[in-house]
This record gives structure tokens, C-alpha cells and sequence, in this order.
């Protein structure tokens, strides 16, 4: 047993208490909780399909208790005709934040990215997420703001639903590497509200799962 923190690649049987945080993390961003059938969706992503495109890593205590995670796969940036490694999740439980933990999946991240051969990590988080902004801040990566929308695909084919856009709260993209870029090219950022660059160091809860930030929460 180790004496010391530790993050380390998930394995199979972490999977029930990923979902525990993944559920800890949806209620934190105020998001609707995870798909019931979590874990068996992140075994097949992670363990079960050939050459998976998903990387989970974990958070433990010394005495094994895995209490936060990150996730992230490679993305693309049409505009940069190049790759990038977007983290979707970072989420560490409350009674553990400010112990260092966030740092160490920050840090454990972009070396998935050097792994890759990939020179930046983008991610998002709530706008008002003051907590994990401070920390993205003290890492030194940019931020961009932005709006996040998602769009219900229709579940059959040949007929158009009355599907919406639903606009969520305003997040703030963030990124590391030789040159940031938004998550999402398209959209411009919103009349008065520039992009900002600021100085930093590690994360609390970051999430492209339903939020928009660049690269480590």
C-alpha cells in the first residue's frame, strides 16, 4: 500500500465507483444524472473495444479509496488540421479538493497527451464555476467564453421532429499548448465578452461532458 496519493489508469473493477462520482459530478454542475447503464457503457469504451479512443484515470488515496477521475480522448481542430486531447471529466469528491489530487490528474492528463503526440489539452467548466476556474488559472491556460448547445438527434430515420437547440449556461473554454484553441471553431465568442488569458497551476471539477472549458478541470 502506497503512503501517498496516487492517480493511475482506471481498471475494470473501478468502474462502480466511477460511476458513484460521475453521478457526485452531474449533481454538482447541476446536469441531469448519468445514464443508468453507466459502467457497462464505460467498460465497453474503455476495456472491451479494439484500440479504445477513451482514457480514464483515477484519483486513490493511500488506502486505496478512489475519490476523483478524469477522462479524455483525442479530438479534432478543424481550423489547426490537427489533433488535440479534449478532457470531458474531472471531478475529485469535495472532502478531498485541495490536497493536491486535482494536480496530480491534471498532470496525469497531458502526459496522455505526450503519449499521443499531442501538443494540447482542451476542456470546459461552468462559467460559474468559480473554484475550478481559480485552479485552471493558476495552470496557465487560456480561456475562452463561450455558449454550449446540444441537439437531440431524432431516434428514427426519415422523420423530422420539433427538436430544439438547448442552450445551456455560459461556460468558459480553456486549453494548454503552443497556441489555444476554442472548442468549438464555429461559434465566435459573445459580443463583450472577449477571451482572457491568464497565468496558472491544477483542477476540481471540469467537464466536456455537458460543459465548455479548454485544457484540465
Amino acid at each position: 500500500m502506497s503512503s501517498a496519493p496516487n492517480v493511475r489508469h482506471a481498471r475494470p473493477e473501478d468502474l462502480p465507483r466511477i460511476t458513484e462520482l460521475a453521478a457526485e459530478h452531474a449533481a454538482y454542475e447541476q446536469a441531469p444524472p448519468p445514464v443508468p447503464d453507466l459502467a457497462h457503457r464505460l467498460e465497453v469504451l474503455l476495456f472491451t473495444t479494439p484500440a479504445p479512443r477513451l482514457r480514464c484515470l483515477v484519483a486513490e488515496l493511500p488506502d486505496g479509496e478512489v475519490v476523483g477521475y478524469a477522462t479524455c480522448a483525442p479530438a479534432l481542430s478543424t481550423w489547426e488540421g490537427r489533433e488535440y486531447l479534449h478532457m470531458d471529466c474531472l471531478f475529485l469528491s469535495s472532502d478531498s479538493r485541495g490536497s493536491g489530487l486535482g494536480a496530480l490528474l491534471m498532470d496525469a492528463v497531458t502526459a496522455e497527451a505526450r503519449d499521443l503526440g499531442l501538443t494540447e489539452v482542451q476542456w470546459q467548466t461552468p462559467a460559474w464555476n468559480e473554484g475550478a476556474i481559480r485552479f485552471y488559472d493558476r495552470l496557465g491556460a487560456d480561456s475562452t467564453a463561450k455558449l454550449r448547445y446540444s441537439l437531440t438527434v431524432p431516434s428514427r430515420v426519415g422523420r423530422t421532429p420539433q427538436s430544439t437547440a438547448r442552450l445551456r449556461p455560459p461556460a468558459v473554454e480553456r486549453g494548454t499548448g503552443p497556441r489555444s484553441v476554442p472548442l468549438d471553431r464555429g461559434l465566435a465568442p459573445r459580443p463583450g465578452r472577449p477571451g482572457r488569458r491568464v497565468p496558472g497551476r491544477a483542477p476540481i471539477s471540469a467537464r466536456g461532458c455537458r460543459r465548455d472549458v479548454r485544457q484540465g478541470r
